[in-house]
């Protein structure tokens, strides 16, 4: 007995670790949880009151002795700490809430894809298909997570195929880093980790519906079937993307415009269009239709008279903008300095520009039911001391020089957007080219580049800068009224460098080797010879 009042608390302590080691190994069958509650926690605490039992008149001299009461308060405090640290863990395991204190929220959905998740109205679910334990996985589920969080609608699993290949082959699923996304009996697929693509994915699958764009042919238009630097596959691609269907269309003659066209898209276009085309794409945007023009610079004149009626005026000019030839490589390559308050600029943080443009402003009086906006416009004009922006409406003049008598400084308007209140074609009544089965849309909707260049797949991501593909999608996405797609940017972490001087940099090594390293070794001695004075 002697023993066991001497060693009981050790004898306790190690029961209760031989206790701890067979609920890890608990999972392996039930005899080990027999014996964990039955056995081994009961003998741990009988052993500590057998312990406390013959040590008693031990412990109650020591509970009057001062120095107990000092660590009775520390044993207290320590408990009040741990009691606070556990509540704080229940109330934020109940309410997730997170911080981004990044500078970029590189770390956080965009309000675009915030937007989209809490609208979501039918589950989604996504299988994930990765190797485990790789980065690719890493990448994959961190981001999922914050969409699991936003949208209660949506879930998802991981599997590797290599394990379980029955659900691959079902999903149709060859390989690795594979993402099936499904809501009702709508499927779709990435092969990607970004944001945008998993957006656009739930996007495809909850959406009901499918829009078409149709690209007009016939006038020298860019095709989206051309791969080459002047085609707008890439601007095809990109709309498929976001679950558009697109076709062309040849001639927009009257009664040719297919019901189902959502937008209709005329992208630089070398020859104007005839009185009938105007006529029947007229009405079109007054009966709630949608047009998307990209007209270059010395072509297709009619269009300056035609759109007035739409309160929007084109000049026969060319842009240019000395700063661009530094930026881009360029002065005939203006850069879009200002983005106006719009839809179609919302979020767009990045300067774009517009090769070879004119300009592309609202008349001084609108149209009666016609709201004309500015969406882009060029940098300022060129100064004595600052490069700068100015419409050349000089013909022949070489090199190009800002006119002040002939020519406008900039900023120089590049893109308006029109909206137009139904009911009233040109004849009057509704147009013969009304969308039919929906009757006139509450709005008709026309935007107007001077420039078609940007749109191209030499242009659409020069230089990485998606500042113009997004512009584009914006545009259209706006005109078809699919707000909640408006182009996701990517985000990229801002790079802060500092760059130091020879001078600083020895400053800097001075301080951080030799001077903190003596504060630290002064501070170390006085305390020692402090004590050792006493």
């Amino acid at each position: 007995m002697s023993v066991f009042k001497r060693y009981g608390h050790f004898i306790g302590l190690g029961l209760l670790l031989l206790a701890l080691l067979i609920l890890t190994l608990r999972p392996f069958g039930a005899l080990h949880g027999w014996v964990l509650y039955v056995v081994f926690i009961p003998l741990c605490l009988a052993s500590f009151a057998l312990h406390i039992g013959l040590n008693i008149d031990h412990l109650r001299r020591g509970f009057r002795r001062k120095a107990f009461l000092y660590s009775s308060n520390l044993v207290f405090v320590v408990v009040l700490v741990l009691a606070i640290l556990v509540l704080a863990n229940i109330v934020l395991g109940r309410f997730h809430v997170r911080f981004d204190l990044t500078e970029d929220k590189v770390h956080s959905l965009s309000p675009q894809t915030v937007q989209l998740l809490k609208g979501l109205k039918s589950e989604v679910e996504i299988r994930c298909y990765f190797q485990e334990k790789s980065d690719t996985r890493f990448r994959m589920e961190k981001i999922l997570k914050l969409y699991a969080d936003a949208a209660p609608r949506l879930s998802y699993e991981f599997i590797d195929p290599d394990k379980n290949p029955r659900r691959a082959q079902a999903d149709q699923v060859s390989g690795f880093n594979t993402s099936v996304f499904v809501s009702g009996d709508k499927t779709d697929r990435i092969s990607s980790t970004k944001e945008e693509d998993i957006t656009n994915a739930i996007i495809k699958v909850t959406r009901s519906g499918r829009k078409v764009v149709y690209f007009l042919t016939g006038h020298g238009e860019k095709s989206f079937e051309d791969r080459e630097d002047r085609g707008a596959s890439w601007a095809r691609d990109n709309l498929e993307k976001l679950a558009y269907g697109v076709e062309k269309l040849e001639y927009a003659l009257p009664g040719r415009i297919p019901p189902d066209c959502a937008l209709l898209v005329v992208a630089g276009p070398e020859v104007d269009l005839s009185a009938d085309e105007w006529s029947a794409l007229s009405a079109f945007v007054r009966g709630g239709g949608r047009a998307l023009l990209l007209l270059d610079p010395g072509r297709t004149p009619a269009f300056a008279a035609r759109l007035a009626e739409f309160g929007v005026r084109i000049e026969d000019d060319f842009i240019y903008d000395e700063l661009a030839a530094y930026v881009v490589g360029d002065e005939r390559w203006p850069l879009t300095a200002a983005f106006e308050s719009h839809p179609v600029t919302e979020g767009l943080r990045y300067a774009g520009f517009f090769p070879n443009a004119r300009s592309v402003g609202a008349t001084e009086t609108a149209p009666e039911g016609v709201t004309v906006s500015v969406l882009a416009r060029s940098n300022k004009g060129p100064t004595s001391l600052m490069p700068g922006a100015w419409s050349e409406r000089t013909a022949g003049q070489e090199p190009p020089r800002l006119d002040p008598e002939t020519d406008a400084a900039g900023p120089v308007p590049m893109a308006v957007a029109v909206t137009v209140q139904t009911g009233g074609g040109a004849e009057g009544g509704e147009p013969p080219d009304a969308p039919p089965g929906q009757g006139p849309g509450p709005e008709g909707r026309l935007v107007v580049f001077g420039d078609s260049d940007f749109a191209s797949n030499r242009f659409y991501y020069f230089n990485n800068n998606p500042a113009n593909g997004l512009l584009f999608l914006n545009a259209v996405n706006w005109l078809a009224e699919e707000t909640d797609l408006i182009s996701i940017e990517p985000k990229t972490s801002s790079q802060h460098v500092l760059r130091l001087t020879p001078e600083r940099k020895r400053i800097l090594s001075l301080v951080t080797r030799i001077l903190l390293p003596l504060l630290v070794l002064a501070g170390g001695l006085s305390v020692w010879l402090r004590r050792r004075s006493r």
